[in-house]
């Protein structure tokens, strides 16, 4: 504090502040605090010295600025001097040195969290690979399954269309057998003739039926002939291997049971023909001698004709 007019030494913040006190307890001059000097005694002492109040307090409060000013250049000297010295280098390099070792620390954790994120991915994009290769190679399997199937299918097809076709051949026989059996010996020389040409006839249409079903298998044939030639891996080559001998003993087969059933068909009506014929020739003999005859045949034809109208057939019958 200055003692000489009773001011804190505290520059233009202890003079407000003294101004503040002063104006508080203007009306209690007692009361004053400690190192303050009441305002009417501040007063009388500046006019005693002979200056105006507030030029002395300028200069009060700028001799109490002036050493702090000197204090803070001389600081700043002392701080760029510093900054020039070898230690604060030291230092300097030592905390940018720290620094760069902490980040590469992090960067290492970084980089190695990174390398297990991608081990993961790698063992879940491998295990995603197995999995798809588990079902492309079920798939495969329920594919030949499902051609296995088929061909199963076609061949039971062709066995039920053999079966019809055999029925349907067993009947037209029965009901020409029955027809021939009331004929004349020269209808039956005449028949002779016809029954040969039916066979043809037949043969031409047992070939005619079996050519779309021959073709197909040609071009399955043609097309696993061609798909074989191309770039195709071992497994799927020994497959369409596989197809093509089916395909191919498939048809070898069904040509020779077409042919042999062609045959057959044949020998057997050629003997009908060949063993009925005594028989016809004695039933006309009969049917010379007995006029009474004819008419019974024709009572018997007309019967036999009923199931042709809606009647049940008399080879069939239960009976």
């Amino acid at each position: 504090m200055d003692l000489k007019h009773g001011v804190p030494e505290t520059g233009v913040c202890g003079f407000h502040h003294h101004a503040d006190n002063a104006r508080q307890i203007q009306g209690a001059p007692g009361s004053a605090p400690a190192g303050l000097v009441p305002i009417r005694q501040f007063d009388l002492g500046l006019c005693e010295a002979g200056g105006h109040p507030w030029i002395e307090m300028v200069e009060l409060i700028f001799e109490d600025v002036s050493p702090r000013l000197e204090i803070m250049a001389e600081l700043n000297e002392e701080i760029k001097d510093l900054e020039k010295s070898a230690a604060y280098n030291i230092l300097d390099e030592l905390y940018r040195f720290e620094n760069e070792q902490s980040f590469v620390t992090r960067a290492k954790q970084l980089n190695q969290q990174e390398k297990i994120k991608l081990e993961k991915t790698t063992l879940e994009s491998q295990e995603d690979q197995n999995c798809i290769e588990q079902l492309m190679h079920t798939k495969f399997e329920k594919e030949q399954e499902y051609q296995v199937a088929q061909d199963r299918e076609m061949m039971l097809q062709i066995q039920l269309s053999e079966l019809d076709h055999d029925l349907s051949e067993k009947q037209v026989l029965l009901f020409y057998e029955q027809k021939e059996s009331r004929k004349s010996p020269e209808e039956i020389e005449n028949g002779q003739g016809r029954g040969e040409e039916q066979l043809k006839e037949r043969e031409m249409e047992r070939l005619a039926e079996a050519e779309p079903k021959l073709r197909k298998a040609r071009e399955e044939i043609e097309v696993v002939n061609k798909i074989t030639e191309g770039t195709q891996t071992s497994e799927e080559t020994e497959v369409l291997k596989g197809q093509k001998e089916r395909h191919q003993e498939k048809l070898e087969e069904y040509n020779a049971r077409i042919k042999e059933a062609v045959e057959t068909e044949a020998e057997n009506n050629r003997d009908i023909y060949k063993a009925s014929s005594p028989v016809y020739e004695s039933e006309h003999n009969k049917i010379k001698d007995d006029p009474e005859r004819i008419r019974k045949q024709e009572l018997d034809a007309g019967s036999g004709s009923q199931w042709r109208h809606g009647g049940e057939q008399p080879w069939l019958s239960p009976g």
